[in-house]
């Protein structure tokens, strides 16, 4: 439905802007301990992917035949793990 996909625009939109902003942020961060460093990219690692891994699989294909496809899911899973 026409408000279905309207609501996971936003959703993934959402996604995007709040990834953007964290990545820039984590980024920034001067971690000087390569094993805290190493942890701690881990721990956001392990509570992010899963959960977008899902959201993705489940709700992608109510947006593949958009042609602004490429606009709402701007991340793959993968490009979250490098």
């Amino acid at each position: 439905s026409s408000a279905l996909k309207d609501a996971l625009k936003e959703r993934f939109k959402n996604f995007n802007l709040t990834y953007r902003e964290l990545y820039r942020t984590h980024t920034a961060w001067k971690v000087v301990d390569p094993h805290q460093r190493e942890e701690l990219q881990i721990s956001i690692s392990e509570r992010v992917i899963p959960a977008y891994r899902s959201f993705v699989e489940r709700y992608r294909v109510q947006l593949e035949g958009d042609r602004n496809f490429a606009k709402y899911v701007k991340y793959s899973p993968e490009d979250l793990e490098n």
